[in-house]
């Protein structure tokens, strides 16, 4: 089967240079490619300026670059990321008892201000709420903050209507992502140490067993491939996110086994 991999230049993953030669060993054609979002096709895409309107292609990079290629080619598969599934308020409806943050509450940016004393009351710890975007592609990241920062950081140039998703603080010691091909977990990688980068590849086998688990409960998917994230906090396992598999770091994960999931889900679709 004829695979064009795309991978995004702007993005710089661990292990890009690894994968695309190992892409091209197995022997696939490799493209890095950049994107320049105001030039007209084919030159908003550079590097795949010649590539069939039909071809089989598969991408990996930036959401931005990812979103395009979605609403302008009709390249199959194209890659795994349906955002509208990897906002919070559509996955937690799945996964919520499993996620570490089971204690959320969802609201429009405006309404977490108006409500931000009830907030601080309920659920912060020494002066503090954890606060993230619902949406998938995030609009900054999630942190600690206390209040007068919580509601700086809702009200500056934030749509009002923006859904954020504000939790007690947790404290996390391990983290590591897991590489999902429909029910099946395929390669993984721990990826961070007392939130410092700390790659090794495999996970411990309870977080397998766990996403397992998660996996045989919960029939809903939210591509055919995708990435789960976990972690170890106060003495449990628990699903920090999901995220689409072609947006997603590789970290340490067995590239050989993400090659062969991509050529298996590609020659499906």
């Amino acid at each position: 089967m004829k695979l064009t991999w795309l991978i995004d230049a702007d993005q710089s993953f661990e292990r890009s240079a690894e994968f695309q030669t190992l892409i091209r060993t197995r022997g696939y054609e490799c493209r890095p490619v950049k994107f320049f979002p105001e030039s007209k096709q084919p030159g908003d895409i550079v590097g795949a300026e010649h590539i069939p309107i039909d071809a089989r292609v598969v991408f990996f990079g930036g959401p931005a670059l990812m979103n395009h290629i979605q609403t302008n080619r009709r390249w199959k598969p194209g890659g795994w990321c349906t955002f509208a599934n990897f906002c919070c308020e559509t996955y937690y409806c799945y996964f919520g008892k499993y996620l570490l943050n089971e204690d959320y509450v969802m609201l429009p940016a405006a309404e977490a201000i108006r409500r931000s004393s009830q907030l601080f009351d309920q659920l912060a710890i020494n002066g503090e709420l954890f606060i993230r975007p619902a949406v998938g592609r995030k609009l900054f990241s999630g942190t600690c903050i206390d209040i007068d920062a919580f509601r700086s950081k809702l009200s500056n140039r934030l749509d009002p209507r923006t859904m954020v998703v504000i939790s007690s603080p947790k404290t996390v010691v391990r983290e590591w992502r897991l590489f999902v091909a429909q029910d099946d977990v395929i390669t993984s990688s721990q990826y961070a140490v007392n939130g410092q980068l700390e790659l090794r590849q495999g996970c411990p086998t309870d977080v397998l067993n766990f996403a397992e688990t998660i996996l045989s409960s919960v029939s809903w998917r939210p591509d055919p491939l995708f990435t789960m994230d976990f972690c170890e906090s106060e003495g449990r396992i628990a699903l920090v996110e999901i995220n689409g598999f072609s947006c997603s770091n590789l970290y340490d994960a067995d590239l050989n086994s993400i090659i062969d999931a991509v050529a298996e889900q590609a020659r499906r679709s």
